[in-house]
C-alpha cells in the first residue's frame, strides 16, 4: 500500500496496548491515544519565502495523540487515523 497524504497531514495506524496489571471489562474499550505513522504529507512551502518547510515527523515513527482527534479511515481493512501534525502531542525518538 502506498499513501501519501496532503500538506501537514499524517496517517497513523492506532496501537492498542493492554496496561499491565489492569484487566478492563468494557464492551467498548476507550480509544487509543498511540499509534505508528504509517504515511506523511509532502513537504510544504513556506508562503513568506517560499522554501519547504519538513514535516515534524518521520515514516514508522511512535506518535502520542489526542483519543478523538482526526478521522477514522479503513483501507484494505486496516483501520486508521488521518490527523493533523498540529494534532499530535509527542513523537517518541530512540
Amino acid at each position: 500500500m502506498n499513501l501519501t497524504c496532503f500538506p501537514g497531514q499524517v496517517i497513523v495506524e492506532p496501537i492498542h496496548r493492554s496496561r499491565r496489571h489492569i484487566a478492563i471489562v468494557d464492551s467498548n474499550p476507550p480509544p487509543s491515544s498511540e499509534g505508528k505513522v504509517v504515511a506523511i504529507g509532502i513537504e510544504r512551502v513556506n508562503q513568506k519565502d517560499g522554501k519547504p518547510v519538513p514535516a515534524m515527523v518521520f515514516k514508522d515513527a511512535w506518535v502520542v495523540f489526542r483519543a478523538y482527534a482526526g478521522k477514522d479511515i479503513e483501507i484494505d481493512g486496516r483501520k486508521l487515523k488521518l490527523l493533523k501534525q498540529s494534532e499530535l502531542e509527542a513523537v517518541f525518538t530512540g
